[in-house]
């Protein structure tokens, strides 16, 4: 896993046949999809070579399309996020829909019941998707911004952990507080990441505590379909994040 500094690769995309998208419910369809990637699925974000805004609109990957935020020509569709990031996510999917057998004294196999239900493996991979997002996007706030390596890694090493990039760090680079960003996002477009941020700590509270206590009280059954379900939402918070807090560095810049 890339840590801030060492930018993750974006792959180049090639045409997108848009109607995949539509036949796609991204949140509760997720649950269905067995026979093709789901972190190829979800990824539906794209980002402008120039102006390095982040939508939705697939046609950047056709050769000469005209970006409607700046007008400039794509040469070629860049996903918005890495294959780090649709990797993990494929594998979320993998386990989610992996039975988990134990063999009895008499060799026949039986499903067992909290680790085939509560599928562990793809909570403790939502709280690491999360992990994976926040670090992607300080790395992006770092080139923007234009930060020395050297100041980078000290920023780094002063908030080694996840709890003090979201807490300190974030809040040295964008000037805000966390859960006000989100509040605000919700307010500018009328989504609501305040819910979403509610339920990610609840299962980040949940892997912690089954992590490194070895309980499991707090893990629901309907936990991992309802990580799964929220993969997208996830996805959609940090393209936010990235037009409100990356793509306005580079557009204050040139309008300066």
């Amino acid at each position: 896993m890339a840590e801030p500094g060492h930018s993750a690769e974006r792959k180049n995309r090639a045409p997108a046949d848009a109607s995949r998208y539509e036949q796609v419910n991204m949140r509760k369809d997720v649950l269905k999809i067995n026979d093709r990637p789901l972190g190829e699925m979800l990824d539906n974000f794209f980002i402008c070579e120039h102006c390095m805004i982040v939508d939705k609109d697939s046609g950047r990957t056709e050769h000469g399309h005209k970006c409607s935020n700046c007008n400039n020509t794509d040469d070629r569709g860049l996903s918005y996020f890495s294959t780090q990031v649709t990797s993990l996510i494929n594998l979320m999917q993998e386990f989610y829909h992996t039975q988990q057998v134990i063999t009895d004294e008499n060799g026949k196999g039986h499903v067992s019941f909290w680790a085939g239900h509560v599928k562990l493996p793809v909570i403790i991979f939502f709280a690491t998707l999360r992990e994976l997002l926040l670090n992607n996007l300080i790395d992006e706030i770092f080139k923007a911004r234009s930060i020395d390596g050297d100041i980078c890694d000290r920023l780094l090493k002063d908030s080694p952990t996840h709890k003090q990039r979201l807490d300190n760090l974030f809040r040295t680079l964008t000037g805000e507080k966390w859960k006000a960003a989100l509040t605000q996002i919700d307010k500018d477009e009328g989504t609501d990441f305040v819910s979403l941020d509610t339920f990610i700590v609840k299962v980040v509270r949940a892997r912690n505590d089954f992590l490194h206590n070895g309980n499991t009280w707090e893990i629901k059954d309907n936990m991992a379909e309802d990580c799964m379900i929220n993969i997208y939402p996830m996805l959609e918070l940090h393209a936010h994040l990235h037009n409100h807090f990356v793509f306005i560095i580079y557009d204050f810049e040139k309008e300066e």
